[in-house]
């Protein structure tokens, strides 16, 4: 994809389009908040489908429950973010790839697409007025350009933007699934999804979120809302259930720069502070670092690396120099509470001096309720 610079000259290729006025313009609502609340989301994309809005892009249509139903025949082109592990080609369980004509897809925000190609898609409302344009300057940032190409920078691509009045919705490739369900072990299947990852595959993993997290940081930028939710991997290695060591590494993908904030490099360290939870309560439900708990300002970088040991605790490698190292994540000491960058240096240092062959083990997983 061309550059920033040159995002008006890639405006057709990008597949942003700008839709003309119609009578879809009543069902929107007035706000990103009001999404699903003042009208049913589900009337919202079925609005926007029939207005073609999404110009070049073939919405799935909702069927049961939330699941989203690919139209037509045969499945999706592949686009290099979704890919079904060999044992799962036939399966048509969770993970398998049959499931690939689906997607159980329950945001708000989202609706998944086919575009021209056939590669699946999602298209997902961003900004509404001037409410999102942060996000929308950091999306492009670290989405297109000289940035998406770094291999350190795991944000996932931004293929386009569809233009609606108010509204931008931005367009990215599918990914399978979200790495949170590395730790879903579903009881019955031994071909679930979750099932069968090594301590390896899993740490791998971790390492690639970390990476993440701190390529943003090093550009000043926090995340905050860095929860194992927001990670996002084409397939999962089970390394265990081929009862050998994967020899592919899926790549980790960072999305959802919704709460993120980005300081002036000259801003001094001690002044790169917030205060209180990214959006007001009630509506911001998930779990808070201690040092957010109050009105007194602190650090987000810190909090990041809390918020991504968070859902990390019930994983256990009982290796204990690497559970100690992730156990320090959430050291409710932001102060002591390692760095990003020297979080990674430090996992990745004791990881790499542990024998492969113990690695390929089944870790201990304890799970935690999801907010």
């Amino acid at each position: 994809m061309p550059g920033y610079g040159h995002w008006t000259d890639a405006i057709v290729d990008c597949c942003r389009h700008l839709i003309g006025t119609t009578d879809v313009a009543y069902n929107l609502p007035k706000s990103l908040s009001d999404w699903g609340v003042s009208v049913p989301e589900n009337d919202i994309w079925e609005g926007l489908h029939s207005q073609s809005l999404a110009h070049g892009i073939e919405l799935w249509r909702r069927g049961y429950y939330v699941r989203l139903t690919r139209p037509g025949i045969g499945f999706p082109l592949s686009s290099g973010f979704v890919y079904v592990a060999p044992h799962l080609q036939h399966n048509v369980g969770s993970g398998g790839g049959r499931e690939l004509k689906y997607k159980t897809f329950p945001s708000l925000y989202h609706r998944v697409g086919s575009n021209r190609d056939g590669a699946a898609v999602v298209v997902h409302a961003a900004v509404k007025g001037q409410e999102g344009r942060e996000r929308l300057r950091l999306t492009r940032l670290f989405g297109t350009g000289g940035e998406s190409s770094v291999s350190t920078n795991h944000m996932l691509p931004l293929w386009g933007e569809i233009i609606y009045q108010d509204m931008i919705f931005l367009v990215s490739p599918l990914v399978h699934t979200s790495f949170q369900y590395v730790f879903d072990e579903e009881p019955g299947d031994i071909r679930a999804i979750g099932r069968g990852n090594s301590v390896g595959d899993i740490l791998d993993m971790i390492l690639q979120c970390i990476e993440a997290i701190a390529y943003l940081h090093s550009h000043h930028v926090a995340h905050r809302d860095a929860f194992v939710q927001n990670y996002l991997v084409p397939w999962l290695p089970q390394s265990l259930l081929l009862e050998k060591p994967s020899t592919t590494k899926p790549r980790i993908y960072l999305i959802d720069l919704e709460f993120s904030i980005q300081f002036a490099a000259d801003c001094p360290k001690d002044q790169r502070k917030v205060a209180g939870p990214p959006l007001a309560s009630p509506h911001y439900g998930v779990p808070m670092p201690p040092e957010g708990l109050n009105e007194e300002p602190y650090c987000p970088f810190k909090a990041d690396v809390w918020q991504l040991g968070y859902y990390l605790q019930q994983f256990a490698s009982n290796i204990e120099d690497i559970d100690a190292v992730i156990r320090e994540m959430v050291n409710p000491d932001p102060v002591a509470r390692m760095s990003c960058e020297d979080l990674l240096n430090k996992l990745r240092d004791v990881v790499y001096n542990v024998p492969p062959e113990q690695l390929h083990v089944a870790p201990t997983i304890t799970l935690m309720p999801y907010y």
